[in-house]
Formats: structure tokens, sequence, C-alpha cells
């Protein structure tokens, strides 16, 4: 494991060079002004726990410790971008993703690639995303409304990442839309949170399983 003393200004530049895109690109996924990162990069400075956030989850395979600090490596163990297995980055292949009128529609469904019951589609960008589902019966307030469509990948109880939308359903087959983040005084519980109702903690004992919530499409 290494370390640097690199300022964040230069560690985004490695972003940008990794991802083989340009500043002017890099700005408006992220969702800044077009000269934030320009002058940014020319002169330093700090940068803003919302930008942070926002690289953070444009580009889930760099290390959160690496990117604030530059202790550690730039990628996760394990997680890489789609572009490093390409000859050409700025390439964004597509990946067959099924889809979806409900959860539980997703649920019944046993099939595998091809032999799948519901319609596959190619979406760029979603190796992470095993299904597109329609919200019906919940939401998340103004983030994510029902009637969206979100794509979602079932994961471990022991991997939340608080910064992600997770849909969790709880063994009583109640499903709802939260942020979670680890219980300060119970282990064995997690704190859910959105914009539309106060924390409450839920034991995991009560979860049956939880899915991170990829992407988000309000309303279509």
């Amino acid at each position: 494991m290494q370390q640097n003393n690199e300022s964040i200004s230069d560690r985004i530049l490695q972003i940008i060079k990794n991802e083989g895109i340009s500043i002017y690109k890099f700005s408006g996924i992220i969702g800044a002004s077009n000269s934030y990162f320009s002058q940014l990069i020319k002169h330093g400075g700090s940068v803003g726990s919302d930008r942070i956030e926002k690289i953070l989850n444009a580009y889930p395979y760099i290390d959160a410790n690496w990117l604030i600090t530059g202790k550690g490596e730039m990628k996760k163990n394990g997680i890489f971008p789609v572009s490093d297995s390409l000859s050409d980055k700025k390439v964004n292949p597509s990946y067959k993703v099924p889809v979806y009128d409900s959860f539980e529609e997703h649920i019944k469904d046993k099939g595998e690639g091809e032999s799948r019951k519901s319609l596959l589609i190619n979406v760029p960008g979603t190796e992470d995303t095993e299904a597109f589902i329609r919200v019906i019966g919940y939401s998340m307030g103004a983030e994510i409304k029902e009637g969206s469509v979100i794509g979602i990948k079932k994961v471990k109880t022991e991997y939340f990442v608080s910064r992600y939308k997770y849909l969790i359903l709880t063994k009583s087959n109640e499903k709802l839309i939260s942020h979670i983040s680890p219980d300060p005084n119970d282990k064995e519980s997690i704190i859910c949170s959105s914009d539309d109702c106060n924390d409450f903690t839920m034991p995991k004992k009560e979860i049956k399983a939880v899915y991170r919530i990829t992407q988000a499409i309000n309303n279509i």
C-alpha cells in the first residue's frame, strides 16, 4: 500500500486520465461548471464534500480514502472500471439487463440469461446491475418516486456503503428504499434514513435481502 503527498486536485486529474475523458466531460458527469475542475486542477485548492460524494457515486471503483487523503490505492481491491478492459477507453459497452414491471416479478423469475421471462434490453454501463424494476407501493420521497424505474444489485448486509441508496426487503416481505448506516449503539442493527421520514433503527435479523440501487429514472 502506497502513500503520496499529492493534492486532491492531482488525484482528480488521475481519475480523469484513467477514464480517458476530458476535464469538460468530467465536469458534466459530476454536475459542476465547465471552469470548476479546470481551475481546481490548474491552481489547486479544496474540494467540497458534495463534489467528493458525486465523484465517488459516478466512479464506484475509486477508493474514498485514497481520494480524500492520498493514502492507499486509487482502485478498491477487486473493483475495476469497465474501461480497464477496453483498448478504447471512450467506449462504454452495453449489457443485456432484464426489465420487470415489479420487484415481485424479478423475484419469481428464475431464468438465466436469454431464458429469463422478462424483456432484455441493452443498456450502456450497467455491468453492476442485475435487473431494472418499477417502484410500486413504496418510494424514497422526492429522490425516488413511486412509478420510477430503478436498477438493482443484490448485496450482502455487511457491505453497506452509506452514500448509496438501497432497496430493503424485510422478512415480512415489506419493501423500503433508504440510505443505510451502521447503528453505533448496536452492531446487530442498522439506521435507515430518507427524505420522507425520520431516521429509524432496523434489526438485521428482520432483513431478508438488500439490493443496492445502481440507477434511478424518475416517472417514466
